[in-house]
């Protein structure tokens, strides 16, 4: 056994980040604090407790890097605290065990009462902190409710900020991250199927993966458009990555294929952009697959560019799309439209009609993003509107769009910030929309993460589309967020304490059950995941 002062520096020191917390050890009291730690079905915050012994400590490295942060887990049997890392000094220790002498102070954060009773962890490469987001999905005929996992890696060392500008510093591109598939049964059980569904373990590097059904037999398909970061480019060389496809097999598994087209597709969305009957898929930077409505996609690039059709160039941050002029034809719309290597307009959320020959020929810009709203000059925009989703708020006939947007990294001296607001925009018709953020969605709380894939749809079965938003949350536990639709596009937040129960630092994301929801969420964070499920005993009524 090792006393913990034999460790270098002896301190566990707390690294400023807007996303991170992590245990600090004060050697002169041989306090620990400890920001969140579940023991048994409790998970508490801020305590503080006198350390024992430390009992095993994994690998380390120097870095001055934020460390990556999981829930702490107490063992009541063995009376053993497990830490997934702490900082001491400029050294990252990974994986360290330890007891407690006493409980100076604590204070009860959720109960995880009719929690999970099995969880399934992932695990990226060493080295390398797992970025993911979960969709659920059809994958088979028996009706199981499936949720699917991937995202991207980053790797911890890759940006430098020179007063308030940050530079990728990495070289190369990180490797593809784990695509994970697992079933979810009613009774709360968490079971990987990806070999079941996928044929095998297998890899990816996509940030929003979509799930819909691409060669029409019924049975949902996987869509993971390519797309790496931390680091995204090195020199002014944008690391471009090629997707792929995971289509539907009757009585197998579904077959991969890797998409034509290398790219760096922030955001994505499915859409009939052709108007044949079948899904195509549109990224945001303006780059099309279009379907041969059996699954096998052609890549379309850039037909046009600044020069020669200014004002429709495409190429921004999310995608989302639908008919906002009633006319039998889709639009897609683009968020954080940037118009130049530099920046973008104000008003940086636009519409783009396509002809017949899936090109843009018109482009109607909607209400400036939140972050904005006192903006006066296109070079100190603040906004980076990261995801929209499209559904008909009020009941009038007419699309409306919800918005993520949150501020840059110019906009906080070179950081990237949990807050954010959630952007309401109604349709009135003939390509004009209003604000209606601060009467629709009043309460929503602005200081956490804002949700890349924002769920719009009839939760509670009046007929009117709810929001379901949610992401990442390694100190508040409050970036997932229900919010219930009076049928005229105000909304009243819901299972508030319920969500903040699960104590959960990822996203989460609601599961039918007959009459009920369960919730299936994420714990821990960049180099170790767990996939948990509660029991459906949820409603949005």
């Amino acid at each position: 056994m090792k006393s913990l002062h034999i460790l270098s520096s002896l301190i566990f020191t707390f690294v400023i980040s807007s996303s991170y917390a992590v245990d600090i050890y004060d050697q002169k009291k041989n306090q620990i604090t400890i920001p969140f730690v579940a023991v048994g079905n409790t998970i508490y915050k801020n305590v503080i407790a006198t350390v024992g012994q430390v009992l095993s400590v994994g690998n380390a490295k120097s870095s001055i890097s934020k460390p990556s942060t999981t829930l702490d887990v107490f063992n009541l049997d063995t009376g053993i605290l497990s830490i997934s890392s702490v900082q001491v000094g400029t050294t990252t220790y990974n994986d360290v065990d330890l007891t407690i002498q006493n409980v100076i102070s604590l204070e009860s954060f959720a109960s995880v009462a009719n929690n999970i009773t099995q969880r399934v962890e992932i695990l990226p490469p060493s080295g390398y902190d797992l970025l993911p987001f979960m969709v659920q999905g059809r994958f088979k005929e028996t009706g199981v409710n499936y949720v699917l996992v991937a995202g991207w890696l980053n790797k911890g060392n890759c940006w430098l900020n020179t007063n308030g500008v940050l530079t990728q510093i990495c070289e190369t591109a990180n490797p593809d991250a784990p695509v994970k598939v697992f079933s979810i049964d009613s009774d709360g059980n968490v079971t990987d199927a990806t070999t079941d569904v996928l044929g095998g373990p297998q890899t990816a590097g996509t940030n929003i993966p979509l799930v819909a059904d691409f060669n029409g037999d019924g049975i949902d398909d996987i869509f993971l458009a390519g797309f790496k970061d931390g680091p995204a480019s090195y020199n002014g060389k944008v690391f471009l990555t090629e997707g792929v496809v995971f289509l539907s097999r009757a009585g197998k598994s579904h077959t991969r294929t890797v998409l034509p087209g290398s790219t760096w597709s922030h955001g994505v969305g499915v859409v009939d952009i052709d108007n044949d009957g079948d899904l195509d898929v549109v990224n945001s930077a303006g780059q099309i697959w279009i379907n041969d409505g059996k699954g096998g996609f052609t890549f379309q690039d850039h037909k046009w560019n600044l020069n020669t059709k200014n004002g429709l160039w495409i190429n921004g941050s999310g995608v989302c799309s639908g008919d906002f002029n009633s006319k039998g034809r889709n639009q897609v719309v683009i968020t954080d439209l940037m118009v130049n290597g530099n920046g973008g307009p104000i008003a940086d959320t636009v519409i783009f009609e396509f002809d017949s020959d899936v090109t843009p020929f018109a482009s109607h810009a909607l209400p400036v993003p939140i972050p904005d709203r006192l903006t006066n000059q296109e070079i100190n925009e603040q906004s980076h509107d990261v995801a929209c989703a499209v559904a008909d708020l009020n009941g009038d006939g007419k699309l409306d769009i919800v918005v993520s947007n949150r501020p840059n990294d110019r906009a906080r001296n070179g950081r990237w910030t949990d807050e954010g607001n959630v952007q309401i925009l109604m349709n009135n018709g003939n390509w004009n929309f209003t604000d209606r953020t601060d009467t629709a969605l009043v309460g929503y709380n602005t200081n956490v993460a804002v949700s890349y894939i924002p769920l719009v749809q009839d939760f509670n079965g009046d007929g009117f589309p709810d929001l379901w938003l949610s992401n990442f949350d390694f100190t508040t536990g409050r970036a997932t967020s229900a919010w219930k639709n009076d049928g005229t596009g105000n909304f009243k937040q819901v299972l508030a304490k319920e969500i903040e129960s699960f104590g959960s630092t990822g996203q989460i994301i609601p599961i039918k059950f007959g009459s009920k929801f369960s919730f299936v969420y994420m714990t821990g964070s960049g180099p170790s995941w767990t996939i948990n499920a509660s029991k459906p005993l949820y409603s949005f009524n």
